[in-house]
């Protein structure tokens, strides 16, 4: 998709879609490995929800081989008293540091 309309930057990703969350980072591996990427929202799941699910492990080490770092966890969910699921932050960190070095002040006083 973004290949066909010519997408330069993508400053967030939300993905949300309960246990494919590693096909859909493959699918956008041209867009991290070339930086075009700026965040990551993503639901992990750290109980058996979904089937054949990839554990936050495996998703995690994936990001990061690709530069992105964990920025914040929301909204943790419980099984009881264990972990569930919840929704993590990841940021490209050479991506937004570009972008600071890139970015126009919105205000400038002479």
């Amino acid at each position: 998709f973004p290949v066909t309309i010519k997408i330069q930057k993508v400053n967030l990703l939300k993905v949300d879609t309960q246990g494919y969350e590693l096909h859909v980072f493959e699918g956008a591996r041209n867009l991290m490995e070339s930086d075009a990427i700026c965040f990551i929202l993503f639901e992990v799941c750290f109980a058996e929800i979904y089937k054949n699910a990839p554990s936050f492990d495996v998703l995690f080490r994936y990001l990061n081989e690709r530069r992105f770092e964990l920025v914040n966890i929301f909204e943790m969910h419980l099984i009881g008293q264990l972990a569930g699921w919840c929704d993590i932050l990841m940021m490209n960190r050479t991506s937004v540091a570009q972008s600071k070095h890139q970015s126009k002040p919105l205000y400038h006083k002479d």
